[in-house]
């Protein structure tokens, strides 16, 4: 039979959620769904809010061991939920979280509590009747002892008395009336548990049954009484629902539908997991979308789906009439309706549809029953099963006798002798039976003939995994690594088609486990491993759909169609349901009602009504394709129900301050900067299926993109910058049936101090006057370096120029001392020797050359001096350079052949003319011929030539040591000397006195880069002047130019 309790077409599977599932007692006593959507569950050990996920735990704070046994939770008409328990009535508000003592009413046992339409509470407390109007504020009680209570639209209330009976209070004046009951035995032996009014009746719920009371007729009738063991039935609680009753008991919960005046009784069943997990049941109540929650005594919450309800499900039971196995391998049907499923570890069953009742077939006589339980194939044709056994070949039984009456155990190919095992049965639009073996092909079976015969144009040692037939009658067979085969009885054509692209540089293979074609013509190959394959009408296009495209698992067993145009496709991960038009899907899991996600091979049927058949690994499941194709209406609320900073969740009113009310009424939330790192955890409130709702979610601001959640409901943010973000979320069903509505949280992260505008503007100040006071004391430094650099310039000044005064006044001691030396020599001996008149003439020129040294030597210092104080005037002479270069020559001629240098003198003819001032330009020719003759070692080479026609230049060059490179600018400085020629007379301002003499003329003075590292001084004077006196000047030079070298 089935493993649930039907009613009405109805299936009930329960869900079972204890204290290892989050619920703080698994004795519950009390169940509403609030406003929100949330389910509310008091217990004997405190409240528990349930979003699906989560229980949330709110424990009334008191030393009263009592006050947590919660007898009663009721919700107002202002959203606060009212709690009653043994000791006194508490009010608890679901923004801050918190509970308030009801202190009209300390300490008294809570038994019920209803709210009417004013908002006005009506408590039965230690028996007594209360009312209380929120309003004003006001308790007022009632001389009644009651056991139970109900409020009808109308505001009357209906009371059950200790005594057993049944009253009607006016609500507005306060007035009782007595209900007249017409019964063979008293209420009052009864005791009275429950009353619940409806239309014109009363259901009337006691310790020994359930009664209704008919208002019109004034007649009372027995519902319930006893139980199949014959205890009396103990009503706990009755909730209603439209024109169905729920009524919990100490027997299970029935359903009673007053339309029908059908009882339905749901209960414990032993061994099965989807039945009620304890008889014991305290509470009952039926949830906005018909979910059915059960409080029991020990076995916490059961809850009941009407969605997951739509899969019937079939797994073995110990008791009589359920299906034998697990393993449902074969599926197929007969021509009375019967369901026949081949199983793995069972045999073979037979189901009566009309009853849900499972009739086995006994295997035990292998001489007269079937050889093996392992069932491979399985066909009804008219009165005979025909199958196949495990490795026992292909069997036929008649089903009226239970014996077989044919048995193949072996089965091989032409050219095989390995017996095949049987995978497949399949019968032809022609009435033709074809079995599919592995390794020996394809073959025909003839029942009429008892006979196996090979089809040949399928290969003899090929794997028949799967047969199917298309429009065109041509046999399709699956194979377990070479893709499909395929032959045509009418005409002949044969032939195979792999699954593998051209492209392909590594073959895969894929066993096929199923072949059906739609109604579009065409053919969808199941195989393991490689995903779902299209072969379209043509049998030319391919197309798969794998895990790539978004299927859970590339392990695909078998394919049927409904009347939609859906394939519903068997899987190793689920049931999925795949639209052949828009090739979108979705995936059913045991979430939303399977046995299991697993799937068995070979085990797909339909039948004559549309209603599909699959086999699993745990038993088989059933149902109608219309039935899950049928969207909600409206989608469940969503919430945001927790945030957590550091992995500590973040409470109302708790020491971190954050959050002044629940999360659920939060739109937003300020943190400081060590409160960056936090996740937020979210819920659909899908009662039915929430493990598999799918969430998306979004920081904006952070990121634009969804990240789509589908195990998880959290989401992580670590470090988070300062800044306003805006999370939001949405989830939807995960096999469509609605999309929610997003929910936004406004998140604002603040910066620490040190990054806060006001640390940025005082950063800002701080900057600016560590930058002036930085440049303020930079600009000090300089000062002060540059004043100490300056004083060490000028010290360093002062002491060369102290020094080259010194040296300076040294070689003119040297000088002057020199000459009068050998002046004072000739005038004393010329004192002594007065009468020898050439010796005295003799020594009288020598003097007279001493003197003109030291006159020389005195005019060039007084020059230099002139020169420093600008006192130094020029005469420009149109004057014969050619003559007075010569003349200097002849001047130094002396010492020319002294040295013995060689001497060239290049001069141009005719002579060159220009206007120069004969002194200062004698001084410049003289210096610097001075120079080359005591500096040069073997050659002196001199060259007067013009350059352009505005200027004139005199190359000097003397091949002594080359001037260093450091030096070269130095030199024309006053008083400096080479310090490798300071073993060399000379006073330092020749060149300086030179250059300034040049520089007076319009031109310059320079020394000049050479190849061959000879020293060169370079004079450039101009050809012309502002102001030239015309001068005849004797030409003592030759008509051309003179080459003259002198030894």
């Amino acid at each position: 039979m089935l493993a649930s309790f039907q009613a009405s077409g109805t299936h009930y599977y329960f869900k079972h959620y204890q204290v290892d599932d989050g619920l703080l007692h698994n004795n519950v006593t009390s169940i509403i769904q609030d406003k929100l959507g949330f389910i509310w569950v008091g217990t004997r050990g405190g409240l528990n809010r349930f979003d699906g996920h989560n229980f949330k735990h709110h424990i009334i704070p008191s030393n009263n061991s009592g006050a947590n046994y919660i007898r009663i939770v009721r919700e107002d008409n202002d959203g606060f939920i009212w709690v009653g328990t043994q000791m006194g009535l508490f009010k608890f508000d679901p923004v801050s979280e918190s509970f308030r003592q009801f202190n009209l009413l300390p300490f008294l046992n809570i038994r019920d509590l209803k709210i009417d339409s004013k908002n006005n509470l009506w408590i039965i407390a230690n028996a007594n009747l209360y009312k209380y109007d929120q309003s004003s504020s006001k308790l007022l009680a009632f001389d009644l002892s009651l056991t139970a209570f109900d409020i009808d639209n109308e505001g009357n209330i209906w009371l059950a008395t200790i005594a057993g009976d049944i009253k009607k209070l006016d609500a507005q004046h306060h007035q009782t009336s007595d209900i007249p009951l017409a019964s063979n035995e008293p209420f009052k032996h009864r005791a009275v548990t429950q009353i619940r009014h409806f239309g014109n009746n009363l259901l009337i719920g006691t310790m020994r049954g359930l009664f209704a009371y008919d208002s019109r007729t004034k007649t009372t009738t027995n519902i319930l009484s006893r139980n199949e063991y014959g205890a009396d039935i103990y009503v706990r609680e009755i909730h209603t629902d439209g024109t169905t009753h729920y009524i919990a008991t100490e027997s299970g919960v029935f359903i009673y539908d007053v339309a029908t005046n059908h009882t339905t009784h749901l209960k414990k069943i032993p061994g099965d997991s989807y039945s009620l997990n304890d008889n014991a049941t305290y509470t009952v109540f039926a949830d906005k979308n018909a979910g059915v929650w059960v409080g029991t005594f020990f076995g916490g919450l059961n809850y009941f789906s009407q969605e997951a309800g739509y899969f019937e499900k079939y797994y073995p039971l110990n008791t009589a009439g359920s299906i034998s196995g697990n393993a449902v391998r074969e599926i197929c049907g007969d021509s009375s309706g019967n369901i026949w499923i081949g199983t793995e570890d069972a045999g073979i069953n037979k189901l009566d549809v009309s009853t849900g009742k499972f009739t086995h077939i006994n295997h035990q006589d292998p001489n007269t029953g079937l050889s093996y339980p392992n069932i491979h194939g399985l066909l009804v044709e008219g009165n005979h099963l025909l199958a196949g056994p495990f490795i026992h070949g292909f069997e036929v039984m008649d089903f009226r006798t239970g014996k077989v009456i044919d048995r193949h155990p072996w089965i091989r190919s032409e050219k095989n002798d390995i017996s095949g095992m049987v995978m497949s049965i399949f019968k032809t639009a022609d009435q033709r039976i074809l079995v599919g073996t592995t390794g020996a092909g394809l073959h025909e079976y003839r029942l009429d003939l008892r006979s196996l015969s090979q089809i040949k144009p399928i290969p003899g040692n090929s794997f028949v995994y799967a047969i199917a037939e298309d429009h065109h009658g041509t046999i399709w067979t699956g194979s377990l690594y070479n893709g499909a085969f395929y032959f045509n009885p009418k005409t002949g054509e044969h032939g195979n088609i792999s699954f593998n692209k051209v492209t392909d540089t590594v073959k895969n293979y894929y066993t096929v486990q199923g072949i059906y074609e739609d109604n579009q013509k065409s053919l969808w190959f199941a195989t393991e491993g490689g995903g779902l394959v299209k072969l379209d009408s043509t049998r030319k296009l391919t197309k798969r759909f794998t895990t790539d495209e978004g299927f859970p698992t590339n392990n695909i067993y078998r394919v049927l169609e409904d009347d939609f145009g859906n394939l519903w496709i068997s899987s190793l991960k689920g049931l999925i349901c795949f639209n052949i038009l828009t090739e979108k899907f979705h995936v059913y899991t045991k979430s939303n009602g399977l046995i299991t996600d697993q799937f068995n091979y070979n085990s797909a049927y339909k039948d004559k009504n549309g209603k599909m058949y699959f086999g699993t690994v745990k038993g088989m499941i059933a149902f109608v394709p219309e039935d899950l194709l049928i969207k909600k209406k409206s989608p469940p609320p969503t919430y945001i129900t927790k945030i957590q900073i550091n992995n500590k969740d973040i409470l109302p009113g708790d020491s971190s301050s954050l959050l002044k009310k629940s999360m659920l009424f939060t739109d937003s939330i300020v943190l400081n900067h060590r409160q960056a790192s936090f996740n937020i955890e979210f819920a659909a409130l899908d009662f039915s299926s929430p493990e598999v709702v799918k969430y998306k979610y979004r920081l904006e601001g952070l990121e634009k993109e969804w990240t789509y959640l589908s195990a998880n409901r959290k989401a992580y943010f670590t470090g988070l910058p300062a800044g306003v973000y805006h999370f939001v979320v949405q989830a939807e069903s995960n096999v469509g049936y609605w999309t929610g509505e997003e929910q936004h949280l406004t998140i604002t992260v603040l910066p620490p101090f040190w990054k806060s505008l006001p640390a940025y503007l005082l950063y800002a100040v701080l900057v600016i006057l560590l930058v002036s006071l930085a440049a303020y004391v930079y600009h000090q430094g300089i000062k002060r370096k540059n004043q100490r650099r300056l004083q060490l310039f000028e010290l360093e000044k002062e002491r060369e120029v102290y020094q080259a005064k010194i040296e300076f006044f040294t070689n003119i001691a040297h000088e002057i001392q020199t000459p009068l030396t050998l002046i004072k020599g000739p005038v004393e001996w010329a004192l002594s020797q007065i009468n020898d008149t050439d010796t005295v003439q003799r020594n009288l020129r020598l003097v007279e050359k001493n003197t003109d040294r030291l006159v020389a030597l005195t005019t060039q210092l007084l020059d230099f001096r002139k020169m420093e104080i600008d006192q130094f005037g020029l005469n420009f002479v149109l004057l014969d350079i050619n003559q007075i270069l010569l003349n200097c020559v002849n001047n130094f001629r002396s010492q020319i052949e002294k040295k013995q240098l060689k001497l060239k003198l290049l001069l141009p003819d005719p002579h060159l003319k220009a206007p120069v001032d004969q002194e200062a330009f004698i001084k410049i020719v003289s210096n610097l011929l001075s120079n080359a003759v005591k500096y040069g070692n073997h050659h002196l080479a001199i060259r007067l030539f013009t350059v352009t026609g505005d200027s004139f230049k005199i190359s000097i060059t003397n091949d002594g040591e080359p001037i260093p490179p450091m030096y070269r600018k130095k030199i024309f400085e006053p008083f400096f000397r080479i310090p490798s020629h300071f073993a060399l007379k000379g006073t330092g301002i020749g060149l300086s006195l030179a250059k300034s003499l040049a520089e007076l003329h319009g031109g310059h003075l320079e020394i000049m880069e050479h190849a061959e590292q000879l020293t060169v001084f370079e004079l450039t004077l101009p050809l012309d002047q502002q102001i030239a006196f015309q001068l005849n000047v004797k030409e003592n030079l030759n008509d051309h130019e003179r080459n003259i070298i002198d030894n």
